[in-house]
């Protein structure tokens, strides 16, 4: 069949696509030019490395099929891999109903293939211009996260089925006309009763909020929308303007009317009074009432406070919507609009490029939620009430216990997802009737019925919803609070009287968060002794304010002590923040596109997060209320088609050991309850649904002291802008909302952020950062010296009482290296060139010996000769030293000795470790007469060890060995019998003198030796003389 289409359309390039797995094996090396192929893995999923890793085997990815396969474009040639399997891709999809597609005719939209690199979109461009369609104008050539589409006109010579085999085409639409869909109904979705509305007696009416439609156009002298009563008339807080004014911030109703395509509600158009009706169900406040200040009727609605930015998209031609629906969105979006209400669509079951525009501008502006009309079939919905990020309404009776209409389309969508997410009174709808004149200043009101007329109803309902959480009556837990007098904030006819409320700082919420509150805000549709959960007719139910807040038990509590509302309310936000929302679309495009808003990827800077990829799980402890049922609901934004919705699951712990996880029920409605320890995560299926619910009995929670909600990412695609969340990128965020918890309790909150709950946490207002591995709450105190892990510089060793300075660690006092514990010597100065011992002090020097001490030459106790005195040094720590010998005399006959002569180190003789020293009588005794006089030897010895520990003390051994010496009769000495030796007094203070200079002379030489640094020049080992002997015995 693919080479009868390959002659059909004359191509010389074999033609295929893709939109699921695919069968037929094909070569791993073909010169086929581009083609699609699938990549799968067999173990194992695609992570974002080995998405990257495909540019390495000449593949260009496309788009995720599942966790297990990729699609690819390939420009060839395909390298072989071991990594993955190669399989050929099927041909494109046709979105329309089954007819003949060889005779299939008329306008068709093409819709191609995410991320086309440039050489698959030119390839494409030249095989629409071998077949006479010239798509140059639309083909940009320069890469596209998100699919683009074209317009062509069939003729006889191409056929659907042809081009469905053209590589690179995702599917083919046809391209259908858009059709329309279509004070009792605020009044049952306010109270579930039909006259009372109790929101709007505390002042929640849509007020500051602004609401976008979409339709036929708008009559906007109607009472519901004009500024005063009359011509002229003063009307509104705008003294002096006339009834009908331009739309603008300071018009009382429509701050904005695009009337680019039409303008007005006008007779003879396509569904004519269509658009002024539902402009009326999303924020009709009757003029009349206004300006009496009295309570609204003549169909006001739910958000009659609100603004409205309308976009006439209905002319003369029927219905034009823009083909880039994201036109409509951004011009909501940057002028304040969240909610955007579309009660029309193509007659077609199929997921369009409509569709994906929808969920593309949800993905990509968080901060954003469209309201669909599914359609009046009574069977399968319409697009786009077929898209992943959009709330499909269904209609409801007007009722206190409403049915569904039969006529309401229904689910479940061709991807099997439920479709329907709620449903609003859509029967006999009383509201605003156009008369097709610009100034009759008409208050007329037709009746309609409808999905077209639930869907602005329930997007009025949101306004309401969008109010609470800006304005702080749905919060968190334990938010700062304003406390507010409820007469600041009432109407002036409301009859509740003043009280104090405390209400939190609010946020503008996302539309994931928008979804969770409106699920939770919905009661049972149906037979009330069946039992009811979401399914394909009514979503979550129909959609009812009390079960958010009970206003008749708020009212009563009014002037209470710490009263705030919807106490048993908690939601979380991802996409929470401060950011302008306008500036922040402005600067992401640049200029460009509103379908560009994908090219210019955001890494969610700026929003609380968190942001979750592939593996991540973010968790939240609360305390159930225990006075009814708990209700979970998370919602997050999916990519569009054709990418795969992420595997993001909801999984809600008990403390008493049981677990349930989003969208699996028992018969009884309430979700499946499993043992924790028996739950696999990961083996959880996906549902494609991008919001899930948890609901536990209260019969379950009794004992039940904490519940702990976790969301999953189990499989995040990957994309190329890792780390953004968006179309193109790896990580996404979401949002919660839980019913039935002690919003407030801080038993399991984490008040310092440690991850452990304040109910558990031995330490709740410290972080212990990573020391806490006992997960107590508390820093660790592994050495139990009293000081915690985070601040101990030594947290394994606890030091006693040796730790003064509180740092954990032992006391080093002298800066040894040896802890006070166990040092028993003060080190004073620390020198790295002397290290302690083990107890801390330096080893003690020996001192040197000096022994083996020999006197020779001697006559009888004369010199008078050759004297020779040697001697041995001992030192056991091997030092060097210094060492020398002298002759001391007794001149006056008393014990005290001096030298005479002396033998330094340059003198002495060091010879087989004898030291030895000579002297020659008389040629080197003193020229005074020494003739009588008591000499002996003194030897001495100094350590030069230079540690600043050692005893460098100069050591003596004096010689026992005593002698004289006889100089020869000198004139200038005088002697006589009775005083021999003594010397004639000038020539002994002489010789005094010279004495005492030159022992101050070897003193100071001493000395100085001592100061020396230990610094010895090993070369001069040839010196005669010497100091030392070291533990080598070299000499020196």
């Amino acid at each position: 069949m693919r080479g009868l289409m390959i002659a059909i359309l004359m191509l010389l390039l074999p033609l295929a696509s893709a939109i699921s797995n695919p069968t037929n094996p094909i070569p791993t090396e073909a010169d086929v030019g581009g083609l699609e192929v699938v990549l799968a893995i067999e173990d194992g999923f695609w992570t974002q490395e080995s998405w990257e890793d495909l540019e390495n085997y000449g593949l260009h990815p496309l788009r995720a099929l599942s966790d297990s396969s990729i699609l690819a474009w390939s420009d060839g040639t395909i390298l072989s891999s071991s990594q993955f399997e190669i399989r050929t891709a099927d041909q494109a999809e046709w979105r329309g109903d089954d007819v003949d597609l060889e005779g299939e005719s008329g306008l068709v939209k093409i819709v191609l293939e995410p991320r086309l690199p440039v050489s698959a979109q030119g390839q494409i461009a030249d095989i629409f211009t071998s077949i006479g369609v010239d798509i140059g104008d639309v083909m940009p050539l320069s890469y596209s996260t998100m699919p683009l589409d074209f317009t062509i006109l069939l003729h006889n010579q191409v056929s659907v089925q042809a081009l469905l085999s053209i590589h690179g085409i995702l599917w083919i639409e046809p391209v259908l006309e858009a059709n329309s869909r279509n004070l009792v109904a605020a009044g049952y979705m306010g109270s579930n009763q039909a006259a009372s509305h109790p929101h709007w007696e505390f002042g929640l009416n849509g007020d500051g909020v602004v609401l976008g439609v979409a339709d036929s156009g708008m009559d906007l002298d109607h009472a519901c929308f004009r500024n005063a009563t009359a011509l002229g008339g003063v009307g509104t807080e705008f003294d002096g303007q006339d009834a009908v004014v331009s739309p603008g911030p300071a018009h009382r109703k429509v701050m904005l009317y695009n009337s680019s395509i039409d303008d007005g509600d006008t007779p003879g158009h396509m569904d004519y009074r269509h658009g002024t009706h539902v402009a009326g169900s999303i924020a009709c406040h009757d003029i009349y009432r206004h300006t009496d200040g009295e309570k609204p009727t003549n169909a006001s609605t739910m958000s009659y406070g609100a603004k409205i930015i309308f976009q006439d998209i209905v002319s003369a031609d029927g219905w034009v919507p823009p083909e880039n629906i994201t036109d409509l969105l951004m011009e909501n979006s940057v002028n304040g609009g969240i909610i955007h209400s579309n009660s029309w669509g193509d007659d077609t079951t199929a997921y369009t490029a409509r569709s994906a525009d929808f969920d593309l501008w949800a993905l990509e502006v968080p901060w954003s939620l469209a309201f669909i009309a599914p359609g009046n079939t009574g069977a399968q919905l319409l697009e786009p009430a077929n898209a992943r990020n959009v709330v499909a309404v269904g209609a409801s009776t007007k009722s206190a216990s409403p049915t569904l209409w039969p006529s309401s389309s229904i689910g479940p969508t061709e991807a099997e997802t439920f479709g329907i997410f709620a449903v609003a009174p859509g029967v006999s709808i009383n509201s605003a009737k156009a008369d097709g004149i610009d100034d009759s200043l008409n208050d007329d009101l037709r009746v309609s019925s409808g999905t077209s007329m639930a869907t602005p109803i329930a997007a009025s309902f949101a306004g309401v919803l969008q109010q609470m959480v800006e304005q702080g009556w749905i919060m968190g837990a334990n938010e700062q609070i304003n406390i507010v007098n409820i007469s600041e904030i009432s109407p002036s006819w409301s009859s509740i009287e003043g009280g104090d409320i405390g209400l939190g700082h609010g946020f503008t919420p996302s539309g994931s968060l928008m979804r969770s509150l409106l699920a939770l805000a919905t009661i049972d549709v149906g037979d009330e002794n069946n039992y009811f959960t979401r399914n394909n007719e009514t979503g979550w139910g129909a959609l009812s304010l009390p079960e958010l807040v009970d206003f008749e038990e708020l009212e009563s509590r009014l002037g209470q002590d710490n009263l705030t509302p919807s106490q048993n309310i908690w939601i979380h936000d991802s996409f929470r923040s401060n950011l302008d929302i306008s500036e922040w679309i402005t600067s992401r495009l640049q200029g460009a596109s509103s379908q560009d808003i994908g090219e210019s990827p955001w890494t969610g800077n700026g929003a609380e997060g968190p942001f979750l990829q592939t593996g991540d799980v973010w968790k939240k402890r609360l305390v159930p209320e225990q006075s009814g049922d708990l209700e979970i609901i998370m919602s997050f934004p999916a990519k569009p088609e054709p990418f795969i919705v992420d595997d993001l699951q909801l999984v809600v712990k008990m403390s008493n050991g049981y677990s349930a996880v989003g969208g699996i029920y028992d018969l009884d409605g309430y979700s499946s309850l499993t043992p924790s320890e028996d739950l696999a995560i990961s083996g959880l299926i996906n549902s494609n649904e991008t919001s899930i619910g948890v609901k536990i009995s209260q019969l379950d929670l009794v004992d039940a002291e904490w519940v702990e909600i976790e969301v999953h990412a189990n499989y995040i695609a990957p994309g190329n802008s890792p780390g953004t969340v968006g179309v193109d990128g790896n990580r996404i965020g979401f949002a919660v909302a839980v019913k039935g918890v002690s919003r407030d309790s801080i038993n399991w909150e984490d008040g310092d952020g440690d991850g452990v709950a304040n109910a558990e946490d031995l330490c709740p207002n410290e972080h212990p950062q990573q020391y806490d591995l006992d997960l107590d709450g508390c820093s660790d105190d592994t050495d139990g010296d009293g000081i915690d892990d985070q601040y101990d510089l030594c947290p394994m060793k606890n030091p006693g009482p040796y730790d003064m300075n509180l740092d954990g660690c032992m006391d080093d006092s002298d800066d040894d290296g040896i802890g006070d514990d166990i040092d028993v010597c003060i080190t004073e100065p620390v020198d790295s060139s002397f290290p302690v011992n083990s107890t801390g002090c330096r080893p003690l020097d020996s001192l040197v010996l000096i022994s083996n001490v020999s006197v020779s030459g001697l006559s009888a106790k004369v010199w008078d000769g050759l004297l020779n005195v040697s001697w041995i040094i001992t030192d056991s720590d091997f030092d060097p030293y210094l060492t020398g010998s002298r002759i001391m005399i007794n001149q006056t006959g008393s014990q005290s000795y001096f030298p005479i002569l002396s033998c330094l180190a340059q003198d002495v003789v060091l010879y087989e470790g004898i030291h030895s020293c000579t002297w020659l009588a008389p040629n080197d005794l003193p020229i005074f007469s020494i003739n009588g006089m008591n000499m002996h030897v003194q030897i001495f010895a100094q350590s030069l060890n230079a540690s600043p520990s050692a005893n460098v003390d100069i050591q003596y051994f004096d010689s026992e060995t005593y002698f004289s010496a006889i100089n020869g009769q000198n004139e200038d000495i005088l002697v006589d019998g009775d005083e021999a030796g003594s010397a004639n007094p000038v020539r002994a203070i002489g010789w005094g003198i010279i004495t005492i200079l030159g022992v101050a002379l070897i003193a100071k030489r001493l000395w100085s030796s001592m100061k020396e640094e230990q610094v010895v020049e090993y070369e001069q080992a040839n010196i005669d003389g010497a100091f030392v002997k070291t533990d080598n015995n070299q000499n020196f």
